[in-house]
């Protein structure tokens, strides 16, 4: 491999912004691999001026990734996209990093629902598209600073693309300290999730309350 593996994080809110920080924590001064923040606004001004900040029940940690910027010139090829946008905003956010994406670059979905990946292959027909699902609670609280509630979380991902790639994808992971599992059939978990969290979305937006008071009330 020439240069540096270079990771992508698109889509910097509670689910990227989290992962990603655990990435540009680690690999922070690496030889090897450079993490990259796709960010702008706001968001990106604050991270370029002091950082991100990750708040969780072990504290607060400021990382730096080596890069911030919405330009896709600058940002330049991609070797691992993680793809954190919103669904419906899915085709926007990625058609402008097009000239980024390679035939080897490798994009990884971890957004709510089940036919992602299938929309990244017909945004980008050319890449290699993995699937994959995140269970966490975590939000953007302020530009530059994510919160995540709760000890727990999960990170899944597997599929037929990069093959050969998928062990070095899942230590790049592990080495970072990020809890995440190579699954043999990943669309069935990709089904497990969606299946929980459409009634339970339906329902706590019905009654406007969240999870925890659906819990702990045995009329709901």
């Amino acid at each position: 491999m020439a240069g540096k593996y270079r990771v992508a994080i698109l889509g910097l809110g509670g689910v990227g912004a989290f992962i990603g920080g655990k990435l540009a924590a680690h690999y922070l001064n690496s030889p090897s691999v450079e993490v990259i923040f796709i960010a702008r606004g706001a968001n990106e001004q604050a991270i370029n001026a002091n950082g991100l900040t990750l708040v969780s029940s072990l504290g607060e940690q400021v990382v730096r990734p080596a890069i911030v910027s919405s330009n896709p010139s600058f940002i330049g090829p991609i070797d691992l996209l993680l793809c954190c946008t919103k669904a419906y905003s899915l085709a926007d956010s990625l058609a402008p990093f097009a000239d980024c994406i390679t035939s080897s670059t490798v994009i990884l979905p971890l957004l709510n629902g089940v036919d992602n990946s299938e929309k990244i292959r017909g945004i980008l027909p050319g890449a290699q598209v993995l699937e994959g699902c995140i269970y966490i609670v975590s939000k953007l609280i302020a530009p530059g600073i994510v919160k995540q509630s709760g000890d727990f979380y999960s990170l899944h991902f597997g599929g037929a693309a990069a093959e050969g790639q998928l062990d070095a994808i899942l230590s790049l992971f592990k080495d970072a300290g990020i809890n995440a599992t190579l699954e043999d059939d990943i669309v069935g978990k990709l089904w497990a999730k969606f299946s929980f969290i459409s009634p339970v979305a339906t329902y706590t937006s019905a009654h406007n309350i969240s999870i925890g008071s659906i819990l702990q009330d045995a009329g709901h």
